[in-house]
This record gives C-alpha cells, sequence and structure tokens, in this order.
C-alpha cells in the first residue's frame, strides 16, 4: 500500500480504515483500530473539547506494519514455529 498522506483527521487521508494509529488517546502510544474514520467522526462531532482538536489532528497517524519492530518479531516467531515443526517430524 502506497499511503501519501497517513494522518487520518487531515484532508487527503489515503491510508486504510483499519490498521494501528498512533496517538488515538492520549495515554496509549499506539493501538488497533476497526475504523478510524468513526472515530475522526467522533472527534469533529464533538466528541473532544475544542481545545483538544488542533493537536489530535496534527499528532493522530497510521503506522505503516511493514515499518515496524512487530512486523520483525511476527516474521522471526513465524520462522521459530516453522523450524520447530520441521524437527518434530
Amino acid at each position: 500500500m502506497n499511503v501519501t498522506q497517513p494522518r487520518p483527521c487531515l484532508p487527503g487521508y489515503d491510508g486504510p480504515n483499519e490498521g494501528v494509529i498512533a496517538f488515538v488517546h492520549h495515554d496509549v502510544p499506539a493501538e488497533y483500530s476497526s475504523n478510524i474514520m468513526e472515530r475522526v467522526e467522533f472527534y469533529n462531532d464533538g466528541g473532544k473539547p475544542e481545545h483538544e482538536l488542533e493537536t489530535r489532528r496534527r499528532c493522530m497517524v497510521w503506522l505503516d506494519p511493514t515499518n515496524q519492530p512487530w512486523a520483525e518479531l511476527a516474521r522471526q516467531r513465524a520462522e521459530l514455529y516453522r523450524q520447530e515443526a520441521a524437527l518434530s517430524h
């Protein structure tokens, strides 16, 4: 997926509706969302105080899973499980 504008709260967002998003909430650095645009609509419809909106809009960003450490960890685990299965046969 070639995302050119990864910030769901800003115009021109072309990332996926589902995935890991950073700074959706102030106390969680990144979290999975099954529908980030639903959250954006909640913000825009008054779900957050006006003084928080600019920061949310600027900071919330989709995290490309191919560029994250957990992608490499998942790859390594899959390889380990494959090797363990090969040894048990």
